[in-house]
């Protein structure tokens, strides 16, 4: 059967597929940053209320320049803990504070496969970008599938990373509208004890 006018080629299905092939997996890389991002925004915030707002606008200038192997080696650094970490609520505060932060207890063992999970990521997204679409040959259906095995499988290698990223991400959401809510058990830091 010969193809109708408004049909597709077989050439220009397997195109289509493969190029949304390619933005997902880029969308997804980019989602990642993105989540990595906003953990690190809101991951540790100590500031008099007066000035949250100019603190939070300070580090989302300093995070958002951030490369994402910059940040896969930072967001390792300050997510995970083997101790908890000293307050940085001052003595004599003069104005309500508010100070957030979010640890992931379990040290080296938690944090060592994490890193490297978000290091595959950083060498998969600059393999995509840097090298793999040269090899794109989107003239043939054959070209097009194999460019298509390779995004599958660079999918699957990217999702754990994805999910355990996404898992973080709602767990300080969720602390966060608990606070928001009132469902948190507001604590006596120092500088105001009783």
């Amino acid at each position: 059967m010969a193809d109708t006018p408004g049909d597709l080629s077989d050439l220009e299905k397997a195109r289509s597929a493969t190029l949304q092939r390619i933005g997902r997996n880029v969308v997804n890389l980019q989602k990642m940053e993105g989540m990595l991002k906003k953990l690190m925004i809101v991951g540790d915030i100590s500031a008099p209320a007066s000035q949250l707002r100019a603190v939070i606008k300070k580090r989302i200038k300093k995070i958002s320049q951030m490369s994402l192997g910059r940040l896969v080696e930072d967001a390792s650094k300050a997510l995970f803990a083997e101790i908890e970490p000293p307050s940085t609520i001052p003595e004599n505060i003069q104005e309500p504070w508010f100070s957030f932060t979010f640890k992931v207890h379990g040290g080296v063992d938690t944090v060592h496969p994490w890193r490297k999970e978000l290091r595959l990521v950083v060498r998969e997204r600059n393999r995509l970008i840097h090298q793999m679409l040269d090899s794109f040959d989107p003239h043939t259906v054959q070209g097009c599938q194999a460019f298509d095995e390779l995004l599958e499988a660079q999918r699957a290698q990217i999702s754990v990373a994805y999910s355990a990223v996404e898992s973080l991400l709602i767990a300080v959401r969720e602390a966060i509208a608990d606070i928001i809510a009132g469902e948190v058990e507001i604590g006596v830091g120092p500088g105001n004890e009783q």
